[in-house]
């Protein structure tokens, strides 16, 4: 089989290294395409050398600096310059199971008309040094794998800028899974669902304000936090996971409260 890999950076030298040296069983079948959007650390220089350890081609990746404009967008974009017949989308902080390398590998190289144009692949997560199998975080499988040039990405729920998709007319499951760290440290995780919140905010506040409609109330959204907590803690066996199921279960409930706030706040202001 032959694939391109798209990766996605900004400041990940820490990680970028991890991803793709799991690409090595690929080799030399594999290409990267790497759009990083102006990281200040080591991550380009930590990305080639991890190609060259591998034995990846020079001819066989291309390492691009672009300013960004959201992840739909940036994915789409990475098409251009996809040549093999497969491309698989991966995030710095996510890496190849043996298992699932295996499984790209026996991918024919000229994908026919009965197979599926696209595929989701289930992800492990990583939390505070333990695999993380409840509280809604498995199997989390992700639309990743395409056969070139037949699908597109669009942006997440309510024209957010994140959680986006693929598009594609069919779609097969894989077994092997992807590899994710989506958090190193409790800070990671707060940092990055402020982040995330703010965006789901945005896309919210909109479509309330398209429709004419104000935000929730406080008493409707408490609830649903206090319902967001329970969901994945208890209903979902997030307690299962020890301390970290308990971080997440908290983390997702504090992080819808922030989406509502943010709402609040996002109506509220007076437009000139």
């Amino acid at each position: 089989m032959k694939l391109s890999v798209v990766v996605l950076t900004l400041n990940e030298a820490e990680r970028v290294g991890r991803c793709l040296r799991s690409l090595a069983p690929l080799v030399p079948n594999v290409s990267l395409v790497l759009l990083d959007s102006f990281s200040t650390d080591a991550t380009i220089s930590q990305a080639e050398t991890a190609w060259q350890e591998i034995g990846g081609r020079p001819q066989n990746a291309v390492f691009l600096r672009r300013p960004w404009k959201g992840f739909a967008e940036a994915r789409n974009a990475s098409l251009d310059w996809v040549r093999a017949p497969w491309v698989l989308w991966l995030d710095a902080d996510e890496w190849l199971s043996p298992e699932l390398a295996s499984e790209l590998a026996a991918l024919p190289e000229r994908p026919g008309a009965e197979l599926p144009v696209a595929y989701r692949i289930p992800r492990q997560s990583y939390f505070l040094a333990r695999a993380i199998r409840h509280g809604g975080w498995f199997p989390d499988r992700k639309a990743r794998l395409l056969q070139s040039g037949r699908g597109e990405w669009k942006k997440g729920p309510k024209g957010a800028d994140v959680h986006e998709d693929l598009v594609a007319a069919s779609w097969g499951l894989l077994r092997g899974t992807i590899e994710h760290e989506p958090f190193r440290d409790v800070q990671e995780q707060i940092d990055t669902n402020r982040r995330y919140s703010a965006l789901l905010a945005e896309g919210f506040a909109a479509e309330l304000r398209s429709q004419g409609r104000s935000a929730p109330s406080c008493l409707y959204a408490s609830l649903r936090v206090l319902w967001k907590f329970f969901e994945n803690y208890v209903w979902k066996l997030g307690f299962l996971d020890g301390v970290p199921g308990l971080r997440i279960a908290w983390g997702s409930a504090q992080s819808l409260g922030w989406r509502y706030a943010r709402t609040r706040e996002l109506l509220a202001e007076v437009k000139p």
